[in-house]
């Protein structure tokens, strides 16, 4: 009697972790519309761009032209292709191989893209893109965070989205477009995208940093949401990075456009948390 009980006991808890396992995954979205994607025709690649002008103190990002991201702030849809056929099956495969980033849980997301999957007339999955930063948006869960690195499979993804030859062509372009402005006062307005020692400001194409902001003020603006506008008002400078050998191993800066001490204004926030809390309260 003791056997038979002892040998049920064993079966039940050595078979519960597969059942587990399968109910948790079938509901799971990133399992569901990642891993489990069904077979697609087309797919479209669309561009976003944030919408970076005054209008962007109180524009609805429901308005036709624009789309929201996970915080509301307003994209601009910007041009768009279309993958079908084996190019869309090859791209859809290269989505399917991601994976979840389980040690990172950043829920801020500032897309580039958005993927429409296509089957017929029917879509499948709607979602937007950080290639850079690596997060999606999928259904019911929102922002998620994928694995990625310079290697495959990421890597495959990230370029059919961002290829080499164009990205380097667009820093070449914000270049070409900026340089007549070096040593002028300019005001612009840009998307905070990083903040170690120095603020970096998404423009345009490229990317240009805010030199000489004191700590606390690099503090707050740092804390204050997902999508933080600034309105900079000062000179802009160039740094040209050395082509000279050294012997000596040391951390050069790349070639940067930036501004030294500007005069610096919050345009506008927004944060996927406090959008979150409305949302509850609703």
């Amino acid at each position: 009697m003791n056997l038979k009980l002892s040998l049920a006991t064993f079966l039940f808890y050595f078979l519960l972790p597969p059942a587990v396992f399968c109910q948790t995954n079938k509901g799971d979205p990133f399992r569901r519309f990642i891993k489990k994607l069904p077979e697609v025709d087309r797919v479209e690649v669309i561009t976003l761009n944030p919408l970076l002008t005054d209008e962007a103190k109180s524009v609805d990002c429901h308005r036709a032209g624009l789309v929201c991201a996970p915080d509301n702030f307003p994209y601009e849809i910007g041009p768009s292709r279309s993958l079908v056929g084996g190019d869309a099956k090859s791209f859809a495969a290269l989505w399917r191989a991601l994976d979840r980033d389980s040690l990172h849980s950043d829920r801020c997301l500032v897309p580039d893209h958005a993927l429409r999957f296509f089957q017929g007339d029917k879509i499948l999955l709607e979602t937007q893109v950080c290639t850079l930063c690596r997060k999606v948006t999928l259904p019911e869960i929102g922002v998620v965070n994928v694995e990625g690195s310079n290697s495959a499979p990421y890597y495959r993804f990230q370029s059919v989205l961002l290829p080499d030859s164009s990205f380097e062509q667009l820093r070449e372009q914000f270049k070409q477009k900026m340089m007549p402005k070096v040593g002028h006062e300019m005001s612009l307005i840009g998307l905070i995208v990083q903040s170690k020692s120095a603020l970096t400001i998404a423009y345009g194409e490229g990317e240009i940093e805010v030199t000489g902001v004191d700590i606390a003020r690099l503090n707050e603006l740092i804390n204050l949401g997902c999508h933080t506008v600034l309105k900079v008002t000062g000179t802009l400078q160039y740094f040209a990075a050395s082509n000279s050998r050294t012997a000596k191993v040391v951390q050069l800066q790349p070639s940067h456009f930036y501004f030294d001490k500007p005069q610096l204004e919050v345009v506008r926030v927004e944060d996927v948390r406090k959008t979150s809390k409305k949302r509850k309260k609703t």
